[in-house]
């Protein structure tokens, strides 16, 4: 849930022709003791959606607004979550290549 301890995932979503939509990812930070602290930030974006500091109402609710996929532009995921199976929507896809194993009569 939003405003939680722990680390968190902001990812932009973009949509691609070819592969649908896709998830890259912007940056993380770790919300302990009430306040922000960007860990990862990619571009300075995260910075200015979750301002290191004193978490306040604003941050919480931005918090809200983008996770769970409410946003068609970002999606906030908690790192615990992923790591735990809960969001397999956020797991990529792994092209694991066309060959088979060869069989044990070769």
């Amino acid at each position: 849930m939003a405003g939680e301890p722990g680390i968190w995932l902001l990812y932009r979503k973009t949509a691609d022709e070819e592969k649908g939509q896709q998830e890259s990812l912007v940056g993380r930070f770790v919300i302990h003791g009430g306040n922000i602290t960007i860990m990862e930030d990619h571009g300075g974006i995260l910075e200015n959606i979750f301002p290191p500091g004193p978490m306040s109402g604003r941050e919480l609710n931005r918090m809200k607004a983008l996770e769970n996929g409410q946003s068609a532009y970002w999606e906030l995921v908690r790192e615990d979550d992923l790591n735990q199976g809960k969001r397999l929507d956020m797991v990529p896809e792994m092209d694991l290549g066309g060959e088979s194993w060869p069989s044990e009569q070769e």
